[in-house]
């Protein structure tokens, strides 16, 4: 009877060994593929036979377990393993029996043949013949919006037909598809994927179906987690946490040549052409003040646009001004400068040192950094950003700085006041006449609305980016949400914890709406669902959290207090920079309604998740506590509550991200780096919900230290595979 119990208690955890070992292995591959490449980390590990081996004995002994202990008789479960059996299967048949490559043609090339991978020549049962390859642009900029291949595909029978494939859209035929993959440079020829994989990806695809519609079902499943949870659930203890808090300070301008308050916001609302978007230079100088300061928008007193204006009128003084930081402290050791610096200080400190001795000395990434601040601020001093001014030709509208050499098809006139505006403006503030700058930026206004056509951002648009300009969203709320969090942990304490409870739902509530109301005015600037880089998520990800713990602290009042804590923590980051708050146009790549689907799954996904850590780490926090194994209990309750939402939710959100990267890429999984943490992450916390095998994670102490170690894999998979690891999700902008 032993030996059988000890069998079975051997073969229940050889999965979750082999689970481990393949996380470990994966997580190895992302940093191998760093430091030696993506080939060699898909030659020996990826697309290793022991890989492939370690997954069959997972599978396999998984479902031998399962057979032996009839849980098969549960339906959901039934449906939810089965799922990933057939997801594994399909990736398997793909690995074995697919064909890829490369398919290249020139402008009225023919072609029945496309090279493998392998470097072998496959025949496919049609003609390709590539008529014309074409880039559309987002309107009045050269910043690509797409990339299109006209083509006449002609099959065995001889039937014509004209098909594009682009990004997002592919072409499919008789079991080939066909994906948009690069161009050469003249733009007379274009690169396509070939992807042959008529078994496989069904397969793989039935696996994703029947994962979606168990996991609904699980999560409303009355005899599940989550149901057992909620009729355990009776918290009456709570754990207090200490926050610190920095400001910043500004002091007064001293004798600093520099553009009235006024007058430099009326510059501010002049419009330009920035980075493939039109926007104002408000929305310009904000993000090159932030550039150079790490963070900063002000100096001495003085707001962005006055130090914009400064510099492109007064260089020479401001090359003087201690405004540009140096964070990194061997460089700023090696020149011997103090962490804010000025322009000539830094050239004089340089002189002399050779780009060897520097890079040898600091690296290149500080170096790096200072290089682009410093190539910053002479693009302002010579106008080579300021693309003020647009001009009709031909179809296209273009933006032209006043520094530009001008096409001779512009009237001399238009080209004159082009030319001499900002001289104009220069001249006005010699003569201590700095209100006639007003008719000047009015003259120029006239000339935008008069050359820019429809392209020019309309008046809602530029009242909200102006909003968001003006108002630092992040920095007020994290503040606010970390103060009140803690106030709520600490009404414990104090006999009318109802009325606490009360304003901090307020505030909670009130933190949504402004979130909800960033989100919607980037949408409207952008236009496009703002889950495109790293700070919008940031954001989404915030206002998840923020209304999740709305939703559930009607039943678990101090959930509340976590939400609060966890936004605060995450506007935290978003308002030190962590992430990029500029708004771009979407990348070719993006422009799919799939983005937004995939993005706010993941995003929700994290927002439980990120509760269930806040609620782990307060229980483990509670050891000292005389009833802590009650507490623990408890609190385990509202994490296998939060858990299965989250991680049914990081299930699908992968999986609806795998099926658009078969879209867009031509493959549904590519072992990209975020890829990979993704599926450490929804494993590492897959194995949470087995505690009745694994009996120790079913002490509250095991299980709430396990949550806690593993929101690693989350910290991993969000920042620091945008931070640190290569990979196709470089467009993140983190």
């Amino acid at each position: 009877m032993n030996n059988c119990v000890l069998k079975k208690n051997c073969l229940s955890h050889i999965p979750f060994v082999c689970l481990a070992i393949l996380c470990l292995c994966m997580g190895i591959a992302t940093f191998t593929e760093l430091y030696k490449g993506t080939d060699f980390a898909l030659h020996y590990i990826y697309n290793s036979a022991w890989f492939f081996v370690l997954w069959f004995i997972a599978a396999i002994t998984a479902v031998i377990y399962f057979v032996k202990a009839k849980m098969y008789k549960k339906l959901i479960v039934t449906g939810i393993h089965l799922s990933f059996i057939l997801i594994l299967a399909g990736a398997a048949i793909t690995h074995i029996t697919s064909k890829q490559g490369l398919l290249h043609l020139r402008n009225g090339e023919k072609s029945k043949v496309f090279i493998t991978n392998e470097g072998a020549v496959e025949k496919m049962p049609f003609e390709v013949c590539l008529s014309k390859f074409q880039i559309d642009y987002y309107a009045g900029s050269d910043v690509a919006a797409n990339y299109k291949s006209l083509l006449k595909i002609t099959n065995d029978n001889g039937k014509m037909f004209v098909r594009t494939v682009s990004m997002n859209k592919i072409l499919k035929e008789s079991g080939f598809r066909l994906y948009q993959t690069s161009y050469d440079e003249d733009m007379k020829g274009t690169t396509l994927s070939v992807n042959y994989d008529p078994w496989g990806i069904p397969i793989t695809y039935t696996g994703y179906f029947i994962l979606f519609i168990t996991s609904i079902l699980w999560l409303f499943n009355k005899k599940g987690m989550m149901r057992k949870a909620m009729q355990n659930i009776n918290i009456k203890y709570v754990i207090v946490f200490s926050v610190l808090f920095t400001g910043f300070q500004n002091t007064q301008a001293q004798n600093q040549i520099y553009v009235s308050r006024e007058r430099a916001n009326e510059f501010g609302e002049l419009l330009m052409n920035y980075e493939g978007r039109v926007t104002t230079v408000e929305t310009f100088a904000k993000d090159f003040v932030l550039k150079i300061t790490d963070g900063k928008t002000s100096y001495k007193n003085l707001n962005a646009e006055q130090i914009l204006t400064g510099w492109i009128l007064f260089p020479n003084s401001w090359e003087n001004e201690d405004v540009i930081s140096i964070k990194d402290k061997k460089l700023r050791t090696f020149l011997g400068l103090n962490r804010y610096t000025s322009y000539s200080k830094i050239a004089t400190a340089i002189y002399g040192s050779s780009q060897e001795e520097i890079l040898k000395v600091v690296g290149e990434k500080a170096v790096q950094r200072l290089s682009e601040k410093l190539n910053l601020i002479y693009s302002v001093e010579h106008g080579e950003l300021l693309k003020m001014f647009p001009y009709k030709i031909g179809k296209q509208t273009k933006w032209y700085s006043y520094n530009d050499s001008l096409p001779a098809s512009i009237p001399q006139q238009d080209a004159d006041f082009i030319h001499l505006s900002m001289t104009q403006i220069y001249g006005v503030i010699l003569m201590k006449r700095q209100d006639l700058i007003t008719g000047i930026v009015k003259d120029m206004k006239k000339f935008q609305k008069t050359n820019g056509g429809n392209n020019l951002p309309s008046e809602l648009q530029m009242n909200c980016e102006h909003i968001l300009n003006v108002i630092p969203f992040t920095g007020i709320l994290y503040k606010i949400n970390l103060l009140v969090g803690i106030l709520a942990f600490c009404s414990i304490f104090l006999k009318k914890k109802k009325n606490v409870q009360g304003v901090c739902i307020i505030i909670s509530a009130l933190t949504n709406i402004v979130l909800l109301g960033v989100l919607i005015m980037r949408t409207i600037i952008s236009q496009h669902m703002p889950l495109s880089n790293g700070y919008e998520t940031i954001i989404a990800v915030a206002w998840f959290v923020q209304f999740i713990s709305l939703i559930f602290s009607k039943r678990i009042v101090f959930l509340n207090a976590y939400g609060l804590i966890g936004v605060g923590f995450f506007l935290l980051v978003a308002s030190l920079q962590a992430a990029d708050p500029k708004i771009t146009p979407l990348m070719p790549v993006l422009s799919s309604p799939l983005l937004a689907i995939h993005v706010s799954i993941i995003m929700l996904a994290y927002a439980f998740i990120t509760l269930s850590f806040l609620v782990s780490l307060s229980a483990l926090i509670a050891g000292c506590n005389k009833n802590k194994e009650h507490v623990q209990k408890q609190m385990e309750y509202i994490v296998k509550l939060l858990l299965p939402p989250g991680i049914a939710t990081l299930g699908i959100g992968i999986f609806v991200g795998a099926i658009w990267a078969n879209i867009s890429w031509g493959n549904y999984w590519s072992w990209d780096s975020k890829e990979v943490w993704s599926l450490i992450t929804f494993i590492v916390y897959g194995v949470s919900l087995h505690d009745s095998i694994l009996k120790k994670l079913s002490v509250p102490r095991n299980f709430h230290l396990y949550i806690v170690c593993a929101y690693l894999t989350v910290l991993m998979t969000y920042f620091g595979v945008n931070m640190i690891l290569p990979g196709m999700h470089s467009y993140s902008g983190m």
